[in-house]
């Protein structure tokens, strides 16, 4: 494992239940142990790599907790040796990331291979909190610990809790003057990602989006997609990863399952076909705040190549109500383009407008376009009964005939009884 190359999780977590076992028999003398641990310091530092340059993580929060665990314990069990030990400062950003990757209901946004769940910190979030004294890492994890355990911890997202008693050692002091994160944030590297929303209130509202590649690790054909909660419900949604077994899940049948693909997911499907997974992945950038709006545009043209000459997708969300705004801006598409948004809600269309109804509460989204196309329902229902069959979701959207500029552009607002 310690010749491996760094590439994914799996990597970090091998040469971290290496290393120490090694330590302890150099510690005894066994000089041939001194070479495989320079191997094992030079991994763990190519492994580093996985973070960069923000701090954001490929796979998606359920595999930062599998090998961010693994990752920090090395350090620690290091320094309690008495051995320097110099942690990587993108670490810190990465604790950030795990902060704004959550939304206002505790669940995480679930790109890639990932499952929506409740997010439980795991104690490398309290490591990095407790290491770089951030103050507003520790109240949040604090308060996601407290509700965690109020519920029934369980797993959530974190999976695994046998590392969980860490905390115990770990667990940063509570913050003297609550200290909150930004409202918006964007990470960049191989996955991008920007995290809008009105505030750190349960009930805030909250926009995901990313832009990157399906040629990640555990990537999916998501550039563009996007979740969006208010008023303590996720109105659009992941649906998350399939079966590992499958037979080629993580090789040329792959883009064959609808939940890895962009048929399934909160984007665009131009003329019927799939998006590319190019190596260098569609880049995110931050729109200048205006008054109490914030924003982000997706550049997508790598995910469309051959497709259209240029797709750009613009959000913005203002923090006074959480409503949000999407525009589209496809120059040249091939073929139709189908705009679309899987939800839970039960669904009523009448004209330009999309009411979602779920647990008492309503969100309307209203097209504010002139592209043509009609809102209707697609099919979630995958094309084999070994695929997940998606019970319980649906995907409302529209299909924008082929024109030679086209604009999209999509509002929705949660409307208060």
């Amino acid at each position: 494992a310690l010749l491996a190359m760094p590439g994914i999780n799996v990597n970090a977590t091998n040469d971290v239940g290496e290393t120490p076992l090694m330590m302890a028999a150099l510690r005894q003398n066994i000089g041939a142990m001194a070479a495989l641990i320079k191997q094992g310091d030079e991994l763990i530092t190519k492994c580093e790599h996985f973070y960069l340059p923000d701090g954001a993580y490929p796979e998606g929060p359920s595999y930062w907790h599998y090998g961010t665990n693994y990752h920090v314990m090395l350090f620690a069990a290091r320094e309690s040796l008495g051995q320097a030990v110099k942690v990587p400062a993108v670490l810190k950003g990465s604790g950030d990331f795990m902060t704004h990757v959550v939304g206002p209901t505790g669940i995480d946004f679930n790109f890639a291979d990932g499952n929506a769940g409740q997010e439980v910190p795991s104690p490398a979030q309290s490591w990095i909190a407790m290491k770089f004294k951030d103050a507003a890492q520790a109240g949040h994890l604090r308060g996601l610990l407290g509700t965690a355990l109020k519920r029934g911890i369980g797993g959530g997202t974190t999976n695994d809790l046998r590392f969980f008693p860490l905390h115990l050692l770990w667990l940063p002091a509570a913050p003297d003057v609550k200290s909150g994160e930004s409202l918006a944030a964007r990470f960049e590297g191989e996955q991008s990602f920007v995290f809008l929303r009105s505030g750190w209130t349960p009930d805030a509202a909250w926009l995901a989006i990313k832009g990157g590649t399906g040629a990640a690790s555990h990537g999916h054909l998501d550039a563009g997609s996007f979740v969006y909660e208010a008023g303590g419900r996720r109105w659009f949604h992941d649906l998350g990863s399939d079966d590992y077994n499958m037979p080629g899940y993580f090789g040329g049948q792959r883009w064959d399952y609808l939940r890895l693909n962009n048929f399934s997911h909160n984007t665009l499907v131009i003329d019927g076909k799939l998006q590319a997974a190019p190596k260098e992945g569609c880049p995110v950038s931050m729109i200048k705040r205006d008054g109490t709006r914030s924003g982000t545009v997706v550049d997508l043209d790598r995910a469309y190549q051959g497709q259209a000459k240029s797709v750009k997708r613009s959000a913005v969300l203002d923090e006074a109500d959480g409503s949000a705004r999407m525009v589209d801006r496809i120059t040249q598409p091939v073929g139709p383009v189908r705009w679309g948004v899987v939800t839970k809600a039960k669904a009523k269309m009448e004209g330009n407008t999309v009411i979602l109804e779920e647990g008492g509460k309503r969100l309307v989204l209203t097209r504010h376009d002139k592209a043509g196309g009609k809102w209707e329902e697609y099919s979630l229902t995958p094309k084999t009964k070994e695929e997940k069959q998606n019970e319980g979701c649906r995907m409302i959207g529209f299909t924008a005939p082929k024109g030679e500029a086209l604009v999209l552009e999509v509002g929705w607002k949660l409307i208060v009884p």
